[in-house]
């Protein structure tokens, strides 16, 4: 898996903030869109978690293990490029 580093993350929160700053999106709005990327995240979070656990105990991993099902490929990574597609709608394209 794909780790990603809290220097790079911050990186990519920083300049995400700074984009929604120049949006034309009111700010009362910015939560239908950051609210939820922060919910999959958490989620993809408690998944690897509750993985992680399912491993140590049973030496495998368990559908039923989970509180929440999360489509295969769909963890993690995703979370940043889905972001900045969100963003690029935001703003009109100005996304780099």
């Amino acid at each position: 898996m794909n780790q990603t580093t809290l220097s790079t993350l911050e990186s990519h929160l920083w300049e995400d903030a700074n984009i929604l700053r120049g949006s034309p999106v009111d700010r009362s709005d910015w939560k239908s869109y950051i609210l939820p990327l922060m919910f999959f995240k958490r989620i993809c979070d408690v998944w690897d978690e509750e993985f992680e656990e399912a491993v140590k105990t049973y030496r495998e991993d368990f559908a039923d293990e989970h509180r929440f099902q999360v489509p295969e490929g769909k963890l993690g990574t995703p979370v940043i490029s889905l972001s900045r597609k969100v963003l690029f709608l935001l703003t009109g394209g100005v996304v780099k």
